[in-house]
């Protein structure tokens, strides 16, 4: 096809980033959107085209295509920085976020650039975040076959003022070759309801859409037989060495629940800004209340090392 052929005149690249100790990166719907639009604008900037990103709570997969690995490595550089002065801006922390060197591999032919495909949808699947690829918000897989895979249709004429004024604002960025950040986006929702919030959630991942879907379902018959295949072949990755940990990711969404519950909607910054001792005595009180384990605890509230177990 077409845009195969197109594609496979660059050197594709599996690219695994993990954190500082696994701490997580994105709490929030905010995060994860702020984060997809930095990559969005460092693509433009860098001539990188897009087959897939997966968002995990504590690490990052991409597969690019790009014109060498000097301009995959500049692109990584780039949106990396971004993102963690993004974050410690959100959050109130400080250091060094994403962990260095981060894991890069070159995929040579259909065969296995199709393998690392499947692997990176798959990641929210093995890790217990939904039961199909397709169902994960945060590995825009659905968005290769719907405008709103998330939300109702919208007619932006019948919308109500708070939702154009948004979409308005979002255009501008996007024209402006300007990421999202917590305060763009915290104007745009403030007075919107669940769904609203979610139709402009599409609507920005439409926007700034990096993913050549395109080139993506050209390595399948279709995408029905895409999602197939990734059903019946969860994919590998032999070339990096990725941090594994058992057990289901959901964890991490009891445990913001949990410090809501504790302090207050929207005091996690609060907590996570806290002193290490302070979020140490918090750590022992989450595990108490979740039965979470303290590794995933202490990666949660961005502590160095957990006790032993």
């Amino acid at each position: 096809m077409k845009g195969r052929l197109s594609f496979d005149s660059k050197a594709v690249f599996h690219l695994y980033q993990r954190t500082v100790d696994g701490l997580l990166l994105f709490y929030y719907a905010r995060d994860y959107i702020v984060f997809y639009t930095i990559i969005s604008v460092a693509a433009g900037k860098y001539g990188i085209r897009g087959l897939g990103l997966c968002q995990m709570p504590d690490h990052v997969h991409l597969l690019i295509g790009a014109c060498d690995r000097k301009r995959a490595e500049r692109f990584v550089q780039f949106y990396s920085s971004r993102y963690t002065d993004y974050f410690h801006r959100q959050y109130g922390t400080s250091g060094v976020l994403f962990d260095h060197p981060f894991g890069m591999a070159e995929k040579v032919g259909a065969k296995k650039i199709r393998t690392a495909i499947a692997y990176l949808y798959n990641n929210p699947v093995e890790k217990k975040l939904c039961p199909y690829a397709a169902d994960y918000r945060w590995n825009y897989l659905a968005y290769a076959a719907s405008r709103n895979p998330f939300s109702a249709p919208t007619n932006l004429a019948t919308c109500r003022r708070v939702f154009r004024r948004a979409v308005a604002e979002l255009e501008y960025c996007f024209r402006h070759s300007k990421p999202l950040n917590g305060v763009i986006l915290a104007g745009m929702t403030r007075d919107m309801n669940e769904e609203e919030k979610k139709q402009l959630i599409d609507r920005i991942v439409l926007r700034y859409q990096f993913i050549d879907y395109k080139t993506l379902v050209s390595y399948y018959e279709s995408y029905p037989m895409m999602l197939l295949s990734f059903r019946s072949n969860t994919g590998s990755e032999y070339d990096i060495k990725e941090d594994f940990s058992p057990g289901s990711d959901k964890i991490y969404y009891s445990l913001l629940s949990a410090v809501e519950k504790m302090f207050g909607k929207d005091s996690f910054r609060k907590v996570l800004s806290l002193p290490e001792d302070k979020r140490r005595l918090n750590a022992n009180a989450l595990v108490y209340l979740t039965g979470a384990s303290f590794r995933q605890v202490y990666k949660f509230l961005h502590l160095p090392q957990p006790p032993t177990e």
